[in-house]
């Protein structure tokens, strides 16, 4: 197209032209002097010329200036090395830090009406473990029995009431943990007279979570909330004996107050334990405990060794019986020889049940640990963010990106392909 501008003067502060009969607005390229006459070269703008039917098209918007998803995934601005990390106390009632402060359960045979089979579990302090251990050691054991034709001596060497004892776990947490009901300890036919708590179940679910919300990704309530999921966001689990335990972040919901949630159920015969991993929106009444993303096992209860005296006297007395006979065939050295076997045999032998465990996966504290990666400076006025909606066009301003290439309108062939060519790779609706 061509306009004639008639007259002595400079035209280069014009740059754009209306012609209304064609209905089109034009960009000015060039401006030419021509026998006395100036001319401008003019290119037709397609996006102001059929503004209004673009703004009446309903297409499938990518990315917007004036509307955004922040739960879409923006690959357009690179992550920074630039890292920000946070520690966060995860909340539970089965760590302590040292046996003092734990709890050990005995399991103990005898006839009380607490036991499970032929063992019953008593949930003792560090304290009340102690007072045990010195009733059994002492001549207690002795003066209650009505055996009085031998002498302590021989009686204790006869009698190992640590056999009745079968296991010796310790866990951290405090015996209330195990139930409420209070008993005396009886050890085989023995009663100890220390009151300890029986434990009423040997499976336990305890809870733990975070005591605040999990942090949020510092540029998430500007950039999007996609920042608070992997790769820009890492959150582990530092939760001993169960080890690290990476954390869903497709679980965190935005806008909404995120806590790590579990279960964990252990077994005090055992020492084994279960724990179940989730990310809820709440706690308490509003949590959804269904929710677990992993399930960890461990073990978590601490076995004690156990040091029991045991004799085989019924192999001493068969010696015996076999030195008599060897003195009666004449066999000095057989008589000699089995005299020796016999006191061999009657010595105590040192026997161990179990084995220590390690207090270290037990003792640490769990730790949640957040690690968000920041992304470099955005222009949103013209690179927009993503939006992935169909809108009408003219509920929108400023850029526009939208995704199909074969929009209807009434401009001729060319114009319609550059208008939908302008639309695809992004342009600006004002």
């Amino acid at each position: 197209s061509r306009n004639v501008v008639s007259g002595e003067f400079t035209p280069s502060i014009w740059n754009y032209v209306s012609i209304p009969y064609w209905q089109r607005y034009y960009y000015i390229t060039d401006w030419q002097y021509l026998n006395g006459v100036w001319e401008c070269q003019c290119r037709v703008d397609p996006l102001a010329s059929f503004r209004s039917e673009i703004g009446n098209t309903s297409a499938y918007v990518i990315r917007a200036a004036a509307a955004s998803n922040g739960n879409i995934t923006d690959t357009f601005y690179p992550a920074t090395t630039e890292q920000a990390v946070t520690r966060q106390q995860i909340s539970s009632d089965i760590y302590q830090t040292s046996l003092s402060e734990g709890v050990f359960v005995v399991g103990i045979i005898n006839n009380t009406q607490y036991r499970y089979g032929a063992v019953a579990y008593y949930a003792l302090t560090n304290g009340q473990l102690t007072s045990l251990l010195n009733y059994l050691f002492s001549g207690n054991i002795y003066q209650s029995s009505s055996i009085t034709e031998i002498g302590e001596g021989l009686y204790k060497s006869l009698v190992n009431p640590f056999q009745y004892i079968v296991s010796c776990m310790w866990f951290p947490f405090l015996p209330k943990n195990l139930g409420s009901q209070q008993a005396n300890i009886l050890v085989g036919y023995w009663d100890s007279g220390i009151t300890a708590t029986v434990a009423s179940t040997l499976i336990r679910e305890f809870g733990f979570k975070t005591n605040l919300p999990i942090q949020q990704h510092p540029q998430a309530s500007s950039r999007g909330a996609y920042l608070n999921h992997a790769p820009y966001t890492t959150i582990t689990a530092y939760y001993p004996p169960f080890g690290e335990i990476p954390v869903d972040t497709s679980f965190m919901q935005y806008g909404a107050n995120n806590y790590l949630y579990g279960k964990i159920h252990i077994d005090f015969v055992t020492g084994i334990a279960d724990a179940y991993f989730s990310v809820t929106d709440g706690y308490g009444d509003n949590a959804d405990p269904y929710k677990y993303f992993t399930m960890r096992t461990a073990q978590i209860g601490v076995p004690l060794q156990l040091s029991q005296i045991t004799s085989d006297y019924v192999s001493a007395i068969t010696s015996g019986i076999g030195a008599v006979a060897s003195g009666f065939t004449g066999n000095i050295a057989g008589i000699f020889g089995n005299i020796g076997n016999a006191v061999k045999e009657a010595m105590p032998k040192l026997a161990t049940m179990g084995s220590n465990g390690s207090l270290l996966e037990v003792t640490e504290p769990p730790v949640l640990v957040c690690e968000y990666r920041r992304l470099v400076d955005e222009d949103n006025t013209q690179f927009g963010r993503p939006l992935c909606a169909v809108l009408k066009i003219s509920t929108l301003s400023g850029y526009i990106q939208c995704g199909e290439d074969d929009n209807p309108f009434t401009a001729t062939q060319t114009e319609s392909e550059e208008i939908n060519r302008l639309m695809k790779n992004g342009f600006f609706y004002e």
